[in-house]
């Protein structure tokens, strides 16, 4: 799968834990949105400002395994 595939899929973190959804791409970065709550455990470290946005960057350097309907980002 590449990254442009990835539309659609589910954003997990290192845990296993739903962060959101991949709900864009634009050249080698997704946009996710993220799931009510997940904003605050992922944001710093990922380097999502605080703000209501429907979506956030998400560089290729963060993603650990993407395929199978699902991303899964880096500890």
């Amino acid at each position: 799968m590449t990254l442009s595939d990835a539309v659609g899929s589910v954003v997990l973190d290192a845990a296993g834990d739903r962060v959101g959804v991949v709900t864009d791409s634009d050249g080698d970065r997704l946009f996710v949105r993220p799931e009510p709550g997940a904003l605050d455990a992922v944001a710093s470290k990922l380097g999502w400002m605080e703000g209501q946005r429907d979506a956030y960057p998400l560089a290729p350097e963060h993603v650990a395994t993407a395929g199978g309907g699902t991303v899964r980002l880096r500890d």
